[in-house]
């Protein structure tokens, strides 16, 4: 997984959403090892999996920095408007920049994505792969923006055992 940088993030706006484009493509990766203690979750009609990851290993602490990085780039984002579309820098004007990261205790850190449409996850996903080493195909999908707030959408693509 390359590390981004804000001059690398090209947006396309469309259907009310912005796609995230990394050096003119997905910005797609394989998770280090990770468990998904609640399996599949329902969200406003969507489905969720919040993956979690031991930052006590050094492939959990190495994945949830280059996490926390995405975030730092993206939560500076309207810095660079130059580079920005004009509607998408409007867009998030006073509007704070929301993770997708939540600490849990004793070195947990949970990692919230969401299921695209189309995967065969939700029929693999069964009582077995809860608490398993599962480990994840994710990739950036889009911008996520509500009244005061702004976020990154990240899509699971493939689970492996």
């Amino acid at each position: 997984m390359d590390k981004i940088e804000d001059r690398d993030i090209k947006l396309s706006y469309l259907n009310r959403t912005y796609k995230i484009f990394i050096k003119g493509e997905k910005y797609k990766f394989k998770t280090s090892k990770c468990k998904m203690p609640f399996g599949i979750e329902r969200y406003n009609n969507k489905d969720i999996i919040n993956l979690e990851f031991d930052t006590n290993t050094n492939d959990g602490h190495n994945y949830i920095a280059m996490m926390k990085h995405c975030d730092k780039v993206f939560s500076k984002i309207h810095e660079s408007g130059a580079r920005m579309q004009k509607k998408f820098i409007e867009d998030i004007q006073d509007k704070y920049y929301i993770t997708s990261l939540k600490e849990r205790d004793l070195g947990k850190v949970h990692h919230r994505c969401h299921v695209k449409k189309g995967t065969n996850i939700d029929i693999i996903l069964d009582e077995k792969y809860k608490e398993s080493d599962i480990y994840a195909e994710i990739e950036m999908e889009n911008i996520w923006i509500s009244k005061d707030m702004f976020g990154i959408v990240w899509m699971i693509t493939k689970i492996d055992k």
